[in-house]
């Protein structure tokens, strides 16, 4: 004789269950949240930016040229493992906008890198394949 079945406990959500969209981490100190939004400690970003020669081969960032103005920076040569790609940077990507501000001559480029060490959150706008995309980064 079979004993019998008992009926099947409904699912529920445990409390140590992870969401699937949980916090991951992609590289040292960035944490992806979602395909545009990334959390990257600020101990990192002071880390690579005091050795620009090592952040340089990582990627080579070069100007972006559109009907012969000057449009943003294209990221190539990227490195797999490079911080760039860390932060949802890929080969060929233009940066165009930070924060609202275009980046229309290299000059402006230099002073905006200068005024966003320091900032908590910052919204890069790159042209992807054609298409515009925003990548969004929250630094603690």
């Amino acid at each position: 004789r079979t004993p019998p079945r008992r009926p099947a406990k409904p699912a529920t959500t445990s409390a140590r269950a992870k969401p699937r969209a949980a916090k991951r981490q992609v590289a040292e100190g960035v944490r992806k949240i979602s395909d545009t939004s990334f959390q990257i400690e600020r101990s990192v970003i002071n880390k690579k930016l005091k050795n620009l020669g090592s952040l340089g081969q990582q990627a080579r960032v070069v100007p972006n040229y559109h009907n012969g103005k000057y449009d943003g920076f294209r990221m190539i040569g990227m490195r797999g493992d490079s911080l760039f790609a860390g932060i949802g940077m890929k080969n060929g990507d233009i940066i165009k906008v930070i924060n609202g501000n275009r980046i229309d001559s290299p000059n402006k480029a230099l002073a905006l890198y200068e005024a966003l060490k320091n900032k908590s959150r910052l919204t890069v706008q790159i042209e992807r394949g054609g298409m515009l995309k925003t990548l969004r980064y929250i630094v603690r």
